[in-house]
């Protein structure tokens, strides 16, 4: 029996601009490493599907990585919860919120192209509030269904924590 190699042709990124999105999945990540070797963070993948679509007639879909903080400072808080919310968090939110709340909500997204290694990669800039006029839209692709880069990023975790320095190693 052959084995056969084959490339799986790329498609291109969603064009910049304003689109209609909706939450279709949000993924756990695990554990991550903190910035400038501070505490591991937990990190999520939100997935959202547009309101363009693919020549293969699927919509178009960008995933973007977030520490699962509701800090008043946090991206999943200023840039995700709040606008899809239409709101800030309540304090009894802030401390505890289920995230998985937010699935099937829409709004506006602008999405920027940035390049990394040489291949362009589709970003989600600002997301506001849909307004009224403008019809939201449903998720059409499996919610449970990991994208790419949620199973990188769990494939990438921490598995165990790592040792704090004691006193004495000090």
């Amino acid at each position: 029996m052959a084995l056969i190699a084959t490339s799986k042709p790329s498609s291109a990124p969603v064009p910049d601009g304003t689109y209609v999105a909706v939450v279709r999945g949000i993924f756990d990540g695990g554990l991550h490493p903190g910035f400038d070797g501070g505490k591991p963070q937990p990190k999520i993948v939100i997935s959202v599907e547009l309101d363009k679509r693919r020549d293969d007639g699927q919509r178009h879909e960008v995933n973007e990585v977030v520490t699962l903080s509701t800090n008043e400072k946090s991206t999943l808080r200023t840039k995700w919860l709040k606008p899809l919310l239409g709101r800030d968090l309540s304090a009894a939110e802030v401390g505890s919120f289920d995230v998985e709340g937010v699935i099937g909500k829409c709004g506006l997204v602008s999405v920027v192209n940035k390049e990394k290694d040489g291949k362009k990669f589709a970003r989600i800039g600002s997301i506001v509030p849909l307004p009224a006029n403008i019809p939201a839209i449903a998720p059409e692709r499996d919610r449970f269904t990991k994208p790419a880069l949620a199973e990188r990023l769990w494939n990438d975790r921490i598995v165990e924590m790592p040792a704090t320095p004691t006193a004495e190693a000090a």
